[in-house]
């Protein structure tokens, strides 16, 4: 039996004295608070110092581990509460920047309880927004541009009105006549904001005075306010008074210009309530224009060509479903651009049944779903769009005849629009929006119950619910959109035309 030598059994024993006292036996670990730790490796050759030189290191290391865990987390939370920060400070300064701006509103159409109620606090809420002009979109001035242009723009209405005021002094000392200097003076003030806005003076001749549709907003003299409300339209360009017209401000205590025997205009109280029942077919008996007014883009109508033979309308294609919830533009854009020509020939007259047919599908559907609140201040868009909508396709019926087959769809087309509610009833003291509204809503309601019969209204009645659709600060938004440019540009142009041809 081998004994180990005594030089390594005292070197194994001074080892031991300066960190544990164990047992001279042969030990391969021992249990501490960090597990077991080997002492001797079950190889010869590795000493018990070496396993503690490990055990400390494992030590520091796993303190070192939870120092660098403990930064990541803090540094985790400093980077998430800082992220947090920089997002709400960026929330609150966007709602700030829109605070100072218009107000959006969201309206939700789906309540069911309280809706007139609803609708009667959201109307007054629009109205204290135009008063208070936070809702009101404007159309920027010409005057809002670079200053070489303002000032020319200034210096030229400046000349119109220095040759208006000459003209007018020239008149009034030519003959002076105290009954006549007051419609002398309205005339020149009429005329020099005409020339502001570009068009000839031409309000002495009787004939172009009668050529021009009826405008009722403008048919006010220039006077005490308490008499003569404001109109309610933006100007026209090229707009006159119109002989043996009749003012529709609520049907009471408004004003209309008349020719007398001497040419010169005089204003009586007008009674008319014009579309707020539904007029009669063969329109009014005091309107001397009636056969000149069809020229006017608005309510005119093209003839087909010889040897033209338009296809025939399929109700399939009418009935078909669509997803659509606004104004098709491009489909007025083109009905407008066919309704401008004198004459169809065989392509033409197609692509005017095409499009009857898409915008007659379009509306179905719209009208399918129903209106929500019928209150004016939400009414008026969608009735406005109907009456768009019905006066291209009557127009069609009489354009393209037996083409359009009504008696296979007609019937059915028209029982979809829900327009047969009660009119709304004026009140005496309410806004001037409040007012239009309700006036815009009881006259279209009018128009499309003769429309659902086939039949048009009056041609001036038709062509005065345009102006009110497209010129009327109060009209619906979507009305004033760019998109219906074109539609002014058409009865400027028509106006403008009929200055021109009877200048003097």
């Amino acid at each position: 039996m081998l004994f180990p030598s005594p030089s390594k059994e005292n070197q194994r024993q001074k080892c031991l004295e300066g960190h544990v006292h164990l047992p001279l036996a042969r030990i391969d670990s021992y249990v501490s608070k960090d597990g077991a730790i080997p002492l001797f490796s079950s190889f010869p050759g590795q000493s018990a110092g070496t396993a503690l030189a490990h055990a400390g290191t494992r030590r520091r290391s796993s303190a070192r581990r939870w120092r660098w865990s403990t930064l990541f987390g803090w540094t985790a939370r400093f980077l998430v509460f800082a992220i947090v920060m920089f997002w709400s400070i960026c929330k609150a300064s966007r709602s700030t920047k829109q605070a100072s701006g218009g107000i959006a509103r969201r309206l939700s159409y789906g309540t069911r309880g309280g809706d007139e109620e609803m609708a009667r606090i959201v109307e007054q809420c629009i109205e204290m927004e135009e008063d208070l002009g936070i809702s009101a979109s404007r159309s920027p001035s010409p005057l809002n541009t670079e200053p070489s242009a303002k000032i020319a723009r200034l210096v030229s209405m400046l000349s119109e009105a220095a040759t208006a005021y000459e003209r007018m002094t020239a008149v009034v000392s030519t003959s002076y006549d105290p009954s006549t200097v007051a419609a002398s003076y309205y005339q020149e003030e009429e005329n020099s904001s005409q020339q502001a806005l570009g068009c000839p003076y031409f309000f002495q001749h009787e004939s172009a005075l009668e050529m021009l549709p009826h405008t009722s907003s403008l048919l006010t003299p220039i006077g005490n306010s308490e008499t003569s409300p404001a109109p309610n339209l933006w100007p026209y360009t090229c707009r006159t008074m119109i002989p043996g017209a009749t003012g529709t401000q609520g049907g009471q205590g408004t004003a209309s210009a008349t020719l007398d025997n001497t040419g010169k205009p005089h204003f009586e109280p007008s009674t008319s309530l014009s579309l707020e029942m539904p007029p009669p077919l063969g329109g009014r008996t005091n309107l001397q224009g009636h056969s000149n007014i069809l020229q006017h883009p608005y309510v005119s109508r093209p003839v087909l060509e010889s040897n033209v033979v338009p296809r025939l309308v399929q109700p399939a294609v009418i009935f078909r479903r669509v997803h659509a919830t606004s104004i098709s533009f491009y489909e007025l854009h083109r009905l407008r651009n066919l309704f401008a020509k004198e004459r169809l020939n065989q392509q033409d007259a197609d692509l005017l049944v095409g499009s009857i047919e898409n915008l007659a599908a379009r509306y179905w559907s719209i009208a399918q779903r129903g209106m929500q609140r019928t209150s004016p201040a939400f009414a008026n868009a969608t009735l406005g769009a109907y009456f768009l909508a019905f006066d291209f396709i009557v127009r069609a019926i009489e354009v393209l005849g037996d083409s359009m087959q009504l008696s296979a769809w007609w019937g059915k087309f028209v029982s979809a629009f829900k327009i047969d509610y009660s009119l709304f009833p004026e009140r005496r003291h309410c806004r001037v929006s409040t007012k239009f509204q309700r006036e815009l809503a009881n006259r279209l309601l009018g128009a499309l119950k003769i429309y659902i019969t086939g039949r048009a209204p009056p041609a001036e009645d038709v062509v005065e619910l345009k102006r009110m659709l497209f010129f009327s600060p109060h009209a619906p938004p979507v009305f004033k959109n760019a998109q219906f440019e074109e539609f002014r540009d058409q009865d400027d142009d028509f106006s403008c035309k009929i200055a021109r041809l009877f200048h003097i």
